[in-house]
């Protein structure tokens, strides 16, 4: 493949938008690119014939994830990897323009409907009160047949590999209305401030009827090739009062399935799996962020 636009795969951005890109322009895409003598792709991950073949990641500290799940319309261009910089420089190069070219001429024709989805779906987004996929895997649905050049022989080829394209939800949980932070704990207020998350601190002692999460344990489990923490966790229900400077972060904002993502223990994707976050990781120990139910 000389080009490859890859769509969100993350099962909570907007179902509107991934079928837009995939169902309209895509095949847009791959018409104007075979005119000019350029093999397009849907964005495919792979390393080795032993490996899966998936459509990239689910992260959502990803480059297109990240605005993804902000229901942006958002996706990702690779061109294909000469080896050496040098290698194909010049097709290379007039993939990549073709490539750049055609998703414009697309966006130019259809801006309007694109603002229009974008909007309703960032819209849809503020008041959404469904639940939250946690972890998700990819699951298997045949081989692909990749194309590919032997590097020995010079010869083309195929390749029958173990195809995973569906990718289905194994934890979800409720949407809360809000979440509650310490003030104490700075480093999950800072989070807020550099995403420019909306928040405000209460005044005054706040009492509220809270869900809160102790973890219990902390396995590992496998995602994309890389461990990540799978925390059993129990939830308990109770009232809580907050004092003066503790922070309340409703959900009524465009960031409102981002913070579920980041700030719910048991995600593939959360700040628990970081170092610099690696006290949230404490067990037997009351989870420092508290929900207050929807």
């Amino acid at each position: 493949m000389d080009e490859q636009f890859g769509s969100p795969t993350n099962l909570n951005t907007s179902v509107a938008i991934r079928h837009m890109i995939t169902q309209r322009l895509f095949p847009a895409l791959e018409r104007s690119l075979t005119k000019q003598g350029v093999r397009f792709f849907n964005y495919t991950i792979m390393g080795s014939p032993s490996d899966t073949v998936r459509h990239s990641t689910t992260d959502i500290n990803d480059g297109r994830q990240s605005f993804a799940i902000l229901n942006s319309f958002s996706l990702i261009l690779e061109g294909r990897n000469g080896g050496r910089f040098s290698a194909a420089l010049e097709r290379r190069v007039r993939c990549q323009h073709a490539a750049i070219s055609a998703f414009l001429d697309w966006i130019g024709a259809h801006a309007m409907d694109v603002k229009t989805v974008v909007q309703n779906e960032r819209r849809k987004l503020e008041e959404n009160r469904s639940d939250v996929v946690l972890r998700m895997e990819h699951r298997y649905g045949g081989t692909l047949a990749v194309p590919v050049r032997s590097l020995k022989t010079g010869r083309d080829s195929l390749v029958n590999i173990c195809y995973a394209p569906t990718i289905a939800p194994v934890l979800s949980v409720h949407r809360p209305s809000a979440y509650v932070i310490p003030a104490a704990q700075k480093e999950l207020v800072s989070f807020l401030e550099r995403h420019h998350i909306f928040f405000r601190r209460f005044t005054r002692d706040t009492a509220f009827f809270v869900e809160s999460y102790t973890i219990d344990s902390l396995p590992s489990s496998y995602l994309e090739g890389e461990s990540v923490s799978a925390p059993v966790v129990t939830r308990n229900s109770s009232r809580h009062i907050f004092v003066a400077g503790d922070v309340l972060v409703p959900l009524h904002q465009i960031h409102s399935t981002m913070l579920v993502i980041a700030l719910e223990p048991q995600s593939s994707w959360g700040l628990i799996q970081y170092e610099p976050f690696n006290f949230l990781r404490q067990m037997k120990k009351e989870y420092p962020v508290y929900r207050i139910p929807g």
